[in-house]
């Protein structure tokens, strides 16, 4: 099916990937090519009718943290996809305070990230890392960011969890070889 535009397969995308996180498990979501994931995964995120209907109760005690890999333009991957994750939670924790994330080493900024998910998960919320556009990085980038969010989603498999989204079969054998607690496993959808 291609899902561009389509208002029917759009509630469809976001019920079978929000009724993972209802139970709670994190996703992978793999993309047949030209379906258009990109457009469908960012339409899903946008609106929060979707958000809304598909997590019920859950949706106010639910922190969205969006990843688009390709947007990352530092050299440094890795450490710009760190970055991105320490903002974005930084600003839902202090949103009256500036994160300082510049001259902290990744190990550093992992640490701090798994910190602030803990600071989370006591006030009784849930965290959603929607990763898109893995295949833009390389090989080793994707593996140690695959390693980065295990890390995260083992701070507390109830409550922090991850959906990605991918069109490339390497990236899901990086994710099976990686991936030592599968909690990234839990639940593969194939559109």
């Amino acid at each position: 099916k291609v899902f561009i535009g389509r208002e029917s397969a759009l509630k469809l995308v976001a019920k079978k990937i929000f009724s993972s996180i209802k139970s709670s498990e994190s996703c992978t979501c793999v993309w047949f090519p030209g379906t258009g994931k990109g457009f469908t995964i960012k339409e899903v995120m946008q609106n929060s009718q979707y958000l809304r209907e598909e997590l019920g109760d859950l949706y106010s005690q639910t922190i969205i943290i969006a990843l688009d890999l390709s947007l990352i333009v530092i050299d440094q991957k890795v450490s710009g996809f760190l970055q991105l994750i320490y903002f974005q939670i930084f600003k839902n924790i202090y949103p009256l305070k500036e994160p300082k994330a510049s001259g902290k080493s990744e190990i550093e900024l992992m640490m701090e990230i798994q910190l602030l998910c803990e600071l989370i998960v006591r006030k009784q919320k849930r965290i959603v890392f929607f990763v898109n556009e893995i295949e833009t990085l390389s090989m080793f980038e994707r593996e140690l960011i695959i390693q980065c969010l295990s890390s995260f989603i083992n701070v507390n498999r109830y409550k922090v969890h991850c959906v990605m989204n991918l069109i490339n079969l390497d990236t899901l054998s990086i994710l099976e070889k990686t991936e030592k607690n599968f909690s990234l496993l839990q639940n593969l959808i194939y559109f």
